[in-house]
């Protein structure tokens, strides 16, 4: 097994283990993750590939590979001017049309946007 193979097999069970070590207990209790406290444990499950995948490159990867990954992480350059457009418009765009499919299907508006609009 090559190095790259081992190196994602442990984030994959690494990652694994750290999200259902937190859901188990909301899970296994019958709790609403949506309530808290167990929406923090939701939260902190759900970080698991995030945090595994940055445990992974500080682990594994030399000087150059970790300077070479964190420069590629945040270069804004690299995305181009219409994506920027896709990356900030297309959830309001989306959400805009969902509110407008189900008005028209004899919906009504959800609380929080009704209530802005009284203001």
């Amino acid at each position: 097994m090559n190095k790259q193979t081992k190196n994602l097999l442990i984030f994959l069970v690494v990652t694994f283990v750290w999200t259902w070590a937190f859901y188990i207990p909301i899970a296994a209790g019958g709790h609403s993750p949506y309530q808290m406290p167990w929406t923090i444990l939701l939260i902190f499950g759900g970080m698991g590939p995030s945090v595994i995948g940055v445990a992974m490159v500080l682990l594994t990867l030399d000087k150059e590979e970790r300077r070479d990954f964190w420069h590629r992480s945040f270069s804004f350059k690299r995305i181009r001017g219409l994506w920027w457009a896709v990356i900030f418009l297309l959830f309001p765009i989306l959400y805009a049309l969902s509110i407008f499919i189900d008005m028209a299907m004899g919906g009504s508006l959800p609380e929080k946007v009704s209530e802005n609009l009284k203001k």
